[in-house]
């Protein structure tokens, strides 16, 4: 799989309170292959790599415009800390990603949401 550098990277963290790093690990896999991500790269339980979107995206802000995705994942106390790298994977929207960063961390920071939410869904219910 080529990924390309555009030079612009986004990017995210949380922790995640009272889980393991290998069960966050398996919840950012999981979350993935439900996603139609292509995981490129696993180094368990502390990294991810994979190619998340599609290039038929309207537009690079959305949140499946075609990226990668890098998570590095780190125990502090009872925290998981995970940190997310998001950057466009082609240079297909190399003259949108400058202009529109601002929608862009807005967008993708979307997606993350959502991944944020299911990972700490179990531990609220409990």
């Amino acid at each position: 799989m080529d990924m390309v550098d555009s030079g612009v990277t986004f990017s995210y963290s949380r922790d995640i309170k009272g889980a393991q790093v290998a069960e966050v690990f398996d919840g950012i896999v999981s979350w993935l292959k439900g996603e139609g991500a292509t995981v490129d790269r696993m180094q368990k339980p502390t990294e991810i790599s994979a190619l998340h979107g599609s290039l038929t995206a309207t537009a690079i802000w959305k949140k499946n415009a075609e990226k990668t995705m890098t998570f590095k994942l780190s125990e502090k106390g009872d925290l998981v800390h995970v940190d997310l790298k998001m950057a466009p994977a082609s240079t297909e929207f190399g003259y949108d990603v400058y202009g529109y960063q601002k929608k862009i961390q807005s967008g993708w920071g979307q997606l993350a949401e959502e991944l944020w939410t299911r990972l700490e869904a179990p531990k609220q219910s409990g």
